[in-house]
């Protein structure tokens, strides 16, 4: 699977030199905890995009108390 141009770093960086001071220890830990997720739900989209291409389209969820229940969002007063 191709990884898109948008998802990659420009070559030669170097995130200790190049990203502004502090980012990369702020970034690093995140990367580290949502790439593998990232990935899945990319692979999942790859796999919906063939399915729809041999004609299998996609489906509605099933009803879940998010769509059939009465449900309300409050607003703050102003």
């Amino acid at each position: 699977m191709p990884n898109p141009r948008m998802n990659s770093a420009p070559a030669g960086l170097d995130p200790e030199r190049d990203l502004p001071s502090g980012f990369w220890r702020f970034y690093l830990p995140l990367h580290q905890a949502f790439t593998a997720r990232q990935q899945e739900l990319l692979r999942g989209r790859h796999e919906a995009l063939a399915a729809a291409h041999r004609g299998q389209l996609p489906d509605h969820l099933p009803a879940s108390a998010a769509t059939t229940g009465d449900w309300r969002i409050s607003l703050p007063a102003r």
